[in-house]
């Protein structure tokens, strides 16, 4: 009986499925100190609910290794409010979905790493974190 009432609570408390930022599909392969570039982000379905809260970007070396470095994005140059009635941008429950990142005047020609930082939280576990997702883009 007890098992029972433990699978009985545990499923009421099931949250339903939510969208989570799973991916950087896309951003231009060149880009100039001032310019405003349109950066692809990919959601999915998520399994529990799944929370993500904002996109940190950032540009980092080229050579960025995130194994040693998993939560790096560089020279942070924008931010993109994703949660809530204030969000941004909706993110769709599955599909692409495009965002505009400034690259900051000044900002030195050569080659870096276009670091999206998704910052979320888990269901009931209430596990937080950030995926880290880029792409090589080259500053004239």
């Amino acid at each position: 009986m007890q098992l029972l009432n433990t699978i009985l609570a545990l499923a009421a408390a099931a949250a339903p499925a939510a969208a989570y930022i799973d991916g950087l599909t896309s951003a231009p392969a060149t880009a100039s100190a001032g310019q405003t570039i349109t950066a692809t982000l990919h959601s999915s379905i998520y399994i529990q609910n799944f929370d993500d809260y904002g996109v940190v970007w950032g540009l980092a070396p080229a050579s960025i290794n995130q194994g040693n470095c998993g939560t790096c994005v560089g020279r942070r140059i924008g931010y993109t409010n994703v949660f809530g009635p204030q969000a941004g941008v909706t993110v769709p429950p599955n599909g692409d979905f495009d965002v505009s990142v400034t690259i900051p005047e000044g900002t030195q020609a050569g080659q870096y790493a276009l670091v999206a930082g998704a910052s979320y939280l888990v269901g009931a576990s209430g596990v937080t974190g950030f995926h880290l997702y880029n792409k090589t883009i080259t500053i004239a």
